[in-house]
Order: C-alpha cells, then sequence, then structure tokens
C-alpha cells in the first residue's frame, strides 16, 4: 500500500494474459476499501513480481523482483503511480525477492540459487547509497535452515537486532 496525496495505491504482481507473465500493477483504494481496477505500472522484458515500494529523500522508489531479466534493477516514480525510470541495477544476476531498507546504511536481502540449483539460499549486500556500489556481506550466504528460503520482506527489530522474514518454497 502506497498513501500519496490523500489516495491509497495497492502496488502488486499482476499477470498480464496476452503476455503470459507477471508485470507491476497498482489500483486505487477507496475510503471505503473497495479496490479499484488494476492497470500495469511497469511492464519488463520478462516476468516481474515482489513490488517493494518505499520512500527516500521525498521520491518513491520500485524494486520488483526481475529474476527471469537476470538483475536487480531499481525504479524510481517519474510520476507517480503510471510512470517509472530505471534508476541502478542493484545486482547483475537471476535474483530473488529482493528486499532493500536503510539503517546506518543501506542494506538489501535477495535468494540466490546454490550453484547446483537444489535450494536458494539468502544473500545480504549492504552499500553507502542506494545505488550503490553494493558489497556481499563477509558471512554470505547468511546461515539459514536447512530448507530453501527466500526474502519475506523488511526486517523488523526483535532485541535490538534486525530479523528478516523469510519463507519457503522456491522453487
Amino acid at each position: 500500500m502506497v498513501e500519496r496525496d490523500g489516495q491509497s495505491w495497492l502496488v502488486v504482481e499482476d499477470i498480464d494474459e496476452h503476455l503470459g507473465r507477471g508485470v507491476i500493477s497498482c489500483a486505487e483504494v477507496a475510503p471505503d476499501g473497495a479496490i479499484g481496477e488494476p492497470r500495469a505500472i511497469l511492464v519488463g522484458d520478462a516476468h516481474l513480481s515482489y513490488p517493494l515500494v518505499f520512500e527516500d529523500g521525498g521520491q518513491t522508489y520500485l524494486l520488483p523482483e526481475s529474476r527471469a531479466e537476470g538483475r536487480v534493477r531499481l525504479y524510481r516514480a517519474a510520476s507517480f503511480p503510471d510512470r517509472w525510470e530505471a534508476v541502478a541495477d542493484l545486482y547483475d544476476g537471476p535474483a530473488m525477492d529482493t528486499t532493500v531498507w536503510h539503517d546506518d546504511r543501506w542494506w538489501f536481502f535477495t535468494s540466490l540459487r546454490e550453484p547446483r540449483g537444489l535450494a536458494t539460499m539468502l544473500w545480504l549486500f549492504h552499500a553507502d547509497t542506494l545505488t550503490g556500489p553494493w558489497i556481499s556481506h563477509p558471512l554470505n550466504p547468511i546461515p539459514s535452515d536447512i530448507r530453501d528460503s527466500r526474502a519475506g520482506g523488511p526486517p523488523t527489530p526483535q532485541a535490538g537486532r534486525p530479523h528478516a522474514p523469510t519463507r519457503g518454497g522456491a522453487r
């Protein structure tokens, strides 16, 4: 959900039946909770999903999963909600469910397939600025359960340390 100029917007992954793949769409949410007709706001060269929308410095950013395009590309709203411009590629490679946040510096979790492709592992990167350069954390991949895990949203503080939600079923 994004609040802008007294309006609420729901930003979602939407399957475009003509393209046969995911695009990022938005729909206005009325004060009574009714959701308007979704409309595509970002169509990539391949499947897009997991739209992470956030604000920084008065700008609105969108970070969709674009694993099928082989990169993590950051977009800035040129005119919210309909026009987005590419700002930077944060990671070059097929990453899943990238989640970015700012604490003492910029951070992002992403899920990468292990070399044999049997499981996914969480990786953590950091940078001084949102557009990078991004540096791999020295403990990557981040220790986790032996099951597949993928990022599930921004970290929340627990006992003074960030805890990142994850979800299984990365296949």
